[in-house]
């Protein structure tokens, strides 16, 4: 917790999104199954991929109940201004920033002929979520946002006292000692 707020720690990030990443992949499998679905190493199949991670992260930044991985490691994705659930133009950003940084490895390893150089990109954003003073990564910077966990449950309290009205059949009828 920094400054009183509960930021998500970097393991609870990175569990979060590689239980998205296998959700993706389940999609992707799943998809891969229909008859005329692109081939795997095409170009193709990497738009299908790309659109697939797209769509879903920017989905479940825009209704916290997609988003599995969060929802597992029960954290949220927050803008900073406000502190409220990051608006449909806020999660289409902070996707896009998440997809070019990973295709910019992706571009950096095919210009050098060197494919460790790909992890760069990613190995840069956990070094932002693990040094930067309110754990942001590129896309959060960029997006104006911020990842806390979410509040604890708390356990449901019943009333005080029998909640009755003159017409709550249901429990019986009151009498005169029922105050």
């Amino acid at each position: 917790m920094r400054g009183g707020i509960p930021l998500a720690s970097p393991q609870r990030r990175v569990i979060a999104f590689a239980v998205d990443l296998l959700v993706v992949g389940a999609l992707l499998g799943v998809s891969y199954c229909v008859p005329g679905f692109p081939a795997w190493g095409t170009v193709n199949f990497g738009i299908a991929f790309w659109g697939l991670y797209f769509g879903y992260h920017t989905a479940a930044l825009i209704n916290s109940e997609i988003g599995l991985g969060k929802l597992v490691q029960t954290i949220v994705v927050v803008t900073v201004a406000r502190a409220e659930p990051p608006s449909v133009s806020v999660s289409l950003i902070r996707t896009a920033v998440r997809c070019a940084v990973a295709l910019s490895g992706i571009a950096l390893a095919k210009t050098t002929q060197f494919e460790v150089v790909s992890w760069l990109p990613i190995a840069m954003e956990a070094g932002l979520i693990v040094f930067h003073p309110l754990r942001r990564s590129l896309a959060d910077l960029v997006a104006g946002t911020v990842v806390v966990a979410s509040p604890p449950v708390q356990p449901h309290r019943a009333p005080a006292a029998p909640m009755f009205s003159k017409s709550d059949a249901e429990f019986g009828s009151r009498t005169e000692n029922d105050g």
